[in-house]
């Protein structure tokens, strides 16, 4: 494949700048590097066969999106088959892209992702992290497009500028509800220097001094998320009506906040019991899961519509982390796990519509008996 990797850079530290460079060199597959300037003066930056760069007359304040745009443009004008993103303070594992290219070759799916780890300002490592997980979220770096999915470059120069805090989310809402194909890897390619606070404190070090807060998301005021329209995009088709719809596609229909796999588990937590009891059923029950020889066609739906979002997710970190450190798990193949926010009224009766409560015997001897469970089933 002709890939390109799109880095907008603005006031980038050099040090930072030249650590991204060489990691797009080192890739184990070839590559072009499209290096955007958004409106920043130009620093010591090679350029040749395998590096183009682009000096914007201005900063656009956005949050590279707009250089972002541009470097889409310029690779798919150019006949890539496929765009990655990294940004200027990131950096990539060699075998990056590689990864991504197998992924799309087993697969066929017009948007792959990876994992990625944390790492402090300084580059050193944090640990795993848990939010990047396919479904719910996606980090811009994590992202591989190829050609059928090209159409989603215009949400880079349609996106508001009270968004731009928060492109990633915008970008990958648009991925969700456009329904392309898509598939994500295990394996974490992705080095990101963290900025955020919350990151610090989970891991138990102590922030830099001008570590921030979580962004409020959608921004304060504003309807939601926008999503733009997929007539852009070549092979969309036209909407059908209900009556020609399976229950699976229907569901999809009210742009349900994940891929629905061949068996989905939705998990009812009681939230207001001690934390240590709440960790140790996430604990027990993703450690069921993974027990299981089909855990890469299962999707864990977790209900979080009764419990701070960021509270919930770092319980289910916690859960899930302490799986990792006292289990010696394979994570080549792994079930998803989606932490379901507030869902709208007819989002959760279509899916307990479909749903039963869940009978250990209808789904393996090794799942807990006592937890409030309900199985969703689907013929893929």
């Amino acid at each position: 494949m002709k890939i390109a990797v799109v880095t907008p850079f603005y006031q980038t530290p050099q040090s930072w700048l030249e650590q991204c460079l060489e990691s797009v060199c080192s890739q184990t597959l070839p590559c072009t590097h499209f290096l955007i300037s958004d409106g920043d003066e130009l620093q010591r930056i090679p350029s040749g066969n395998n590096c183009q760069v682009i000096q914007l007359p201005q900063p656009h304040a956005n949050n590279g999106n707009t250089p972002r745009a541009i470097g889409s443009i310029c690779a798919i004008s150019q006949g890539f088959d496929a765009i990655a993103y990294l940004d200027s303070d990131n950096w990539y594992q060699p075998n990056h892209l590689e990864s991504l290219v197998a992924l799309h070759q087993k697969t066929g799916a017009a948007i792959c992702t990876s994992r990625r780890t944390l790492h402090h300002v300084d580059g050193m490592l944090l640990g795993l992290c848990l939010t990047d997980d396919g479904e719910t979220f996606v980090d811009t770096s994590c992202l591989f497009l190829t050609r059928d999915a090209f159409g989603l470059v215009s949400v880079w120069y349609l996106m508001e500028q009270n968004y731009a805090s928060g492109c990633d989310r915008v970008f990958w809402e648009n991925i969700k509800a456009w329904k392309l194909s898509r598939s994500h890897t295990s394996l974490p390619t992705v080095a990101f220097r963290t900025r955020y606070r919350s990151d610090y404190s989970f891991f138990g070090v102590e922030p830099p001094e001008d570590a921030k807060d979580n962004i409020l998301w959608p921004p304060a005021g504003s309807p939601g998320i926008p999503i733009w329209s997929p007539l852009l995009l070549k092979n969309y088709n036209p909407p059908q009506s209900l009556a020609q719809l399976s229950n699976k596609q229907i569901i999809e229909s009210l742009i349900f906040p994940v891929e629905l796999t061949e068996i989905n588990l939705i998990f009812l937590p009681d939230w207001f019991q001690q934390e240590e009891q709440i960790i140790g059923e996430l604990y027990e029950l993703v450690k069921a899961l993974f027990d299981r020889p089909d855990k890469a066609n299962i999707t864990l739906l977790i209900d979080g519509s009764t419990i701070d979002g960021d509270e919930a997710n770092l319980l289910l970190c916690n859960g899930v982390m302490n799986l990792f450190l006292q289990e010696d798990l394979e994570v080549d193949e792994m079930p998803k796990i989606t932490l379901l926010g507030q869902l709208t009224e007819r989002q959760w009766e279509a899916l307990f519509t479909w749903s039963k409560d869940c009978n250990p015997q209808d789904f393996g001897n090794n799942l807990p008996s006592h937890l409030n469970l309900k199985l969703l089933k689907f013929a893929m």
